[in-house]
């Protein structure tokens, strides 16, 4: 019987960038990279970036809430939030995203996976399969 198993993840801040070797990277420190998590090995970093895609105005979110192993399938729960017709946003087109590191140790087993996302509603958003070694 497979259990459900709550992930523990780091969120990059907006000014996280991706280096040559494909390694999320939080800043540069004295001509060094810096990893987040900091202890964490390259090679067992697994970065899941969420996007909204394009927004007409500003007050729209994505924002990771919660990431679930239930074995055969990694569930990434995510709030989406569209700003109230009342609310006073910028009149510029927007690109919400939210990007998390997760150490593939905790995973339950690696090699072909689903990742299922869903909003805040339960509602598929989208689906990605990938090879995890």
């Amino acid at each position: 019987m497979s259990r459900v198993k709550r992930l523990r993840f780091t969120r990059l801040p907006e000014a996280g960038v991706i280096d040559e070797s494909r390694q999320p990277v939080f800043r540069v420190l004295d001509g060094r990279p810096e990893l987040l998590p900091p202890h964490l090995p390259p090679a067992e970093a697994l970065m899941v970036a969420v996007h909204r895609g394009y927004c007409p105005s500003g007050g729209y979110s994505v924002r990771v809430q919660e990431v679930l192993d239930k074995h055969d399938v990694v569930e990434v729960r995510v709030l989406l939030r569209d700003p109230d017709p009342q609310e006073f946003v910028t009149t510029v087109v927007t690109e919400p995203k939210d990007v998390i590191v997760l150490d593939k140790r905790q995973l339950q087993k690696r090699g072909k996976r689903l990742f299922r996302f869903v909003d805040q509603n339960g509602r598929e958003l989208s689906r990605q399969e990938t090879v995890l070694d």
